[in-house]
């Protein structure tokens, strides 16, 4: 719940022990003065926000106890001034609060009222009140015309003391808030006290910081002013300022149960001895510091606490709430705080000490130098090296340009992706939930940053949960078509997945786990194959091959499933390649039937190795598929595009025999071509004709590009 910052009446409350210190002074106060008529005046001195007005509480609650225990009539008025801060003559004010209290007590003090009253005009009569002299009530003006103005104000107080003794009542008069009154308020106030403390049976009780009242009084009289509290105060006691200890303690205790139980409960009750240590709770010097900051949080924290790393936020909120200066120093210096790419090293940060140098640099007092550095100065202390994106990423730091943001706009822009997304994606969902999420985000353009992130957020899961994840990513690529844009098709959703899928085993500590959720999936298809598990036999055998042939294979997908080791790789790569024979025959038969099932790009893949792994089948059943001189020419175009290369901003093809797709024979085509029609073709289709001439008259010559619009030529 929000804390109001209210006075505690419940001693059950104390947070501070300070029940035992109002139990000894009220006990005190109540038997020294049962016996005797004496007045006397009592300070309560300490800091702002150190429990004053819960001490005065606690002490007058005592007070009514034991007297009520021993018989004793009492009389308390609650005087707070600052209740009437900005209005004048407070001493009038004042009287008629104790007049009010009285005519409420007739029983006990029978004529007092009447004589306060003579008292109280009298007094303003005379001038006495310090501010607004000569100003007066209007009903108080009223008596006037009916009081005895020559009569000495030392009989009227006699009798009053005469009246307040012989009905045996001890009046408590407590008065709080002083140090909120401005410096002449302040003075109205210790001379009301002066003015009145001498009552019989009438106990002052005063709350005050005594640096602020001190310098008020300073203000009024100069110097003297500092010997005025001593002359006015008999008894004076000062209020410890609140331990560190006991501070991180309540701050524990507030924090951990400002929340009801769930995610962020359990998180702040897991890190609390962690927060406790933090640089920023030297900010707190007292409840009301506390309190301001934890409301602070009841209103923030529970809705973002997911997308943010929980001390990072902390610390950025004490700043905001305590040195609001650092706080807009921190939104304008984005660039030069945030972690940034060493082009020489691939580090996060340009120098090691870059960061330090810059905080150091500022005005700023040490303690807030070392808020600063907690969340800028993103090395490894124990190494004295610098964080990695990847820990940045994975701790969701302010450091990192990606979060930054959203410590200061407490909401997710339009290309965030929400910490309880990934939590959920990782794992609580099926897998057809991690499939939704994956087509969410490349729907929203975030797909790279979200497999980047998984990736970075997925080290430390279970090997059931990767398994998940490379399932569903997978089924997600078999929905997008393998497209050869550049090498191994970079840029295209369906590689961003591959290679997510790639990165994500390569997280997995031992070969034999990556190597089983890699033939795991692959088992799963019963042998309807997708042109996704040829692609995953296909890159795994390329690396293969590479490693048996000496070459080095670290930038290839699958890399992490290689060993090098013949005794160890034999039985993993006979099911690899019985999949890769299994696979381009069930995909080239689909694509007989559909010739929508495998995008040109996808079948000029498969068909090198239908030829090479299904000869006869390939032999027989190719032709159908170039029966029509719309499936030739389409054919011999897919040839020409197999290699290419752009001059000037303009494509030129090279068309050499080893381009040429299995089933297509250069005469053979040659023979086809020279019987077709060419007025019957579409401009695009006599581009491909012209082309294919052009080529076999040159001789499919390698290193020759073309200009297929005009076949001019370069070399």
């Amino acid at each position: 719940m929000i804390n109001t910052d209210q006075p505690i009446t419940n001693p059950n409350n104390d947070k501070l022990g300070r029940m035992n210190f109002a139990t000894e002074i009220a006990s005190g106060l109540v038997n020294s003065f049962k016996d005797n008529n004496e007045s006397i005046v009592i300070g309560l001195s300490g800091n702002w926000g150190s429990g004053k007005s819960t001490l005065v509480n606690f002490i007058v609650g005592e007070i009514e106890r034991i007297s009520n225990k021993q018989n004793q009539e009492i009389i308390v008025l609650n005087f707070n001034p600052w209740m009437f801060t900005g209005q004048k003559e407070l001493q009038n004010i004042f009287l008629k609060e104790l007049l009010t209290k009285f005519k409420s007590n007739q029983a006990k003090l029978h004529n007092v009222s009447e004589k306060l009253k003579d008292f109280l005009v009298y007094l303003t009569w005379l001038k006495y009140v310090h501010s607004g002299a000569g100003e007066v009530v209007k009903d108080v003006q009223d008596f006037l015309e009916n009081v005895n103005k020559e009569k000495d104000i030392t009989e009227l107080k006699e009798d009053i003391d005469k009246l307040l003794i012989e009905s045996k009542v001890k009046l408590y008069i407590t008065i709080d808030d002083i140090d909120r009154l401005t410096p002449s308020e302040i003075t109205d106030i210790f001379q009301l006290v002066k003015l009145n403390g001498n009552f019989a049976n009438t106990i002052f009780l005063l709350a005050y910081d005594q640096r602020v009242v001190k310098q008020a009084l300073i203000q009024q009289f100069g110097e003297n002013g500092n010997k005025y509290i001593d002359k006015i105060v008999q008894v004076d006691y000062s209020i410890p300022n609140i331990s560190r200890d006991t501070i991180a303690r309540i701050f524990g205790d507030t924090l951990t149960n400002l929340f009801p139980e769930g995610e962020l409960k359990a998180l702040l009750e897991k890190e609390i001895i962690s927060i406790k240590g933090q640089s920023f709770m030297k900010y707190f010097s007292s409840l009301r510091d506390i309190y301001r900051f934890t409301n602070s949080l009841k209103l923030r924290l529970s809705s973002v606490f997911m997308d943010l790393n929980i001390f990072d936020f902390l610390r950025i909120e004490a700043l905001r709430l305590f040195n609001y200066d650092a706080y807009e120093y921190i939104l304008t210096s984005k660039a030069e705080l945030i972690a940034k790419k060493d082009n020489i090293n691939n580090m996060i940060g340009i120098q090691p000490a870059e960061k330090e140098t810059i905080i150091n640099a500022t005005q700023f007092d040490s303690l807030t130098k070392d808020i600063l550095k907690e969340l800028f100065d993103i090395r490894d202390w124990g190494f004295r090296k610098n964080i990695d994106e990847r820990e940045l990423i994975k701790d969701r730091r302010v450091a990192n340009k990606h979060f930054f943001d959203r410590y200061f706009n407490l909401l997710l822009g339009d290309f965030d992706i929400s910490e309880k997304l990934f939590e959920k994606f990782n794992n609580d969902s099926t897998i057809e939930e991690k499939e939704k999420i994956i087509e969410q985000m490349a729907g929203k353009d975030n797909l790279v940053k979200f497999l980047h992130w998984v990736e970075l957020k997925s080290n430390d899961l279970e090997i059931g949960k990767i398994k998940a994840i490379f399932t569903a990513a997978l089924n997600i690529c078999e929905k997008n078509k393998y497209i050869r844009t550049s090498y191994l098709g970079l840029g295209s959703d369906f590689n961003f997945l591959i290679n997510f899928c790639h990165n994500l085993l390569g997280g997995v500590s031992i070969i034999e786990e990556r190597r089983n959720i890699f033939l795991t999936r692959l088992h799963s298809k019963n042998g309807n194959f997708t042109f996704v598990d040829y692609y995953l036999t296909d890159t795994m055998m390329l690396v293969k091959i590479r490693g048996d042939e000496g070459k080095p294979v670290y930038n290839y997908i699958w890399n992490t499933l290689y060993s090098g080791y013949e005794e160890d790789d034999n039985a993993f790569f006979d099911e690899v390649i019985q999949f890769q024979k299994d696979s381009v025959l069930y995909l080239f038969k689909k694509y007989l039937k559909d010739n929508k099932s495998l995008s040109d790009d996808e079948l000029t893949m498969i068909l090198p190795l239908v030829k090479i792994y299904n000869s006869k089948e390939f032999t027989v059943d190719f032709p159908k598929l170039i029966q029509s001189d719309k499936q030739l020419l389409h054919f011999i175009w897919l040839s020409i595009k197999r290699s290419y290369r752009t001059y000037s901003t303009k494509i030129y093809y090279e068309f050499s025999e080893s381009q040429f797709l299995p089933g297509l024979e250069k005469e053979q085509v040659k023979d086809r071509l020279d019987k077709m029609d060419r007025n019957s073709l579409d401009e695009n289709k006599r581009k491909v004709f012209n082309f294919y001439l052009k080529a076999y008259s040159d001789g499919f010559k390698e290193g020759l590009y073309y200009d297929i619009d005009d076949l001019t030529k370069i070399i």
